[in-house]
């Protein structure tokens, strides 16, 4: 279950809550309850409700679908004020220092640099970006970079099915407050889907942060645990160069196998040029906050493997096993 989007929030507090109706508070509240919704249930985050316990993890996850190669190309029309709001700007003819903020659902923010003094700046900054479904929207919220704090200058979304339709490139319309500006900025999108064939690893495109590839590591069970049950507090950590991801926690509760304990956890790598092959995949058991067992595996080992998906059970030592698969995806441009 998951939102493919940020979802929007109506709040009303009442009674001795309604302070919180004022601008800055609601607005703080606001953030935390969109982040903490965000970071579990809005794409690519997803809330698992498992309604049969024999269902087989690696075959309901749901991969990325491919990486979308944005550049934001430019702007038109920025901070020309119509209206008095602003009088003190236009009195000492105030030209604004823009950069933009894009976000797609609940992907990590990515800005541009800050172009100063031009209403109608120009970046040609180019970012990749993970898509899980074709219908997150892509927003560009487009700040003027002051001292004190950031201003609104406009603020514009489009879905990515949408810009894709519109030939990848799109004159994107700008409101403020709900109000359309006369402001725009230009986007202009590539689509790369994921495939099984690493070609795109070594392809020679070495420049930038373009995203050329994906590992998937899907973590879906353990079995064999020994140990005292109320004692036990299982997790499976997984490493691949400097980066670390570790699963939910699991502790001992009624009606849970804390001794076969499930975890249908899914990690992400993107991989950059440089990246690969690298160094192997660690699995490694932890109880608690101490190792007790490892499995690696090369990522040669998984393309060797059918449709470069290697999916098995590891042994981690102690007769302890761990179910888990690693995936590889190159990338190729959508036709």
């Amino acid at each position: 279950m998951a939102f493919i989007n940020k979802p929007h929030l109506d709040l009303e507090f009442t009674d001795a809550a309604h302070i919180a109706n004022l601008g800055v508070i609601d607005r703080a509240i606001r953030k935390v309850i969109l982040t903490i919704i965000s970071s579990m249930a809005v794409l690519p985050n997803r809330f698992l409700v498992k309604l049969d316990a024999a269902n087989d993890y690696f075959k309901t996850y749901q991969h990325p679908l491919g990486v979308l190669r944005l550049t934001v190309e430019s702007g038109a029309n920025f901070g020309e004020e119509k209206e008095g709001k602003h009088f003190f700007k236009r009195l000492i003819h105030d030209v604004p220092d823009c950069f933009v903020k894009l976000n797609l659902s609940a992907e990590p923010e990515w800005r541009t640099a800050t172009v100063k003094n031009n209403r109608h700046p120009e970046w040609n900054e180019t970012h990749d970006v993970l898509v899980t479904d074709h219908e997150q929207l892509l927003e560009a919220d487009i700040k003027d970079d002051d001292t004190a704090s950031d201003d609104d200058i406009g603020l514009g979304t489009i879905s990515v099915k949408q810009l894709l339709l519109a030939g990848g490139r799109h004159d994107l319309p700008l409101a403020h407050k709900g109000q359309p500006t006369d402001g725009k900025i230009t986007l202009h999108g590539e689509f790369h889907n994921f495939v099984p064939d690493a070609t795109s690893f070594t392809s020679g495109e070495a420049s930038g942060d373009k995203i050329l590839g994906l590992v998937s590591v899907l973590i879906a069970s353990v079995r064999n645990l020994n140990g005292r049950r109320q004692d036990l507090k299982p997790s499976v950590r997984v490493y691949w160069g400097e980066g670390v991801w570790r699963t939910a926690i699991k502790t001992d509760s009624p009606g849970f196998d804390i001794e076969n304990p499930g975890f249908d956890q899914a990690f992400k790598i993107p991989i950059l040029a440089g990246m690969f092959p690298g160094p192997p995949v660690k699995i490694v058991l932890m109880d608690g906050e101490d190792e007790k067992g490892e499995a690696e595996v090369s990522l040669e080992e998984v393309l060797g493997a059918q449709d470069l998906a290697l999916q098995r059970d590891f042994d981690v030592g102690n007769g302890v096993i761990v179910k888990a698969a690693i995936w590889l995806r190159g990338t190729k441009i959508a036709e």
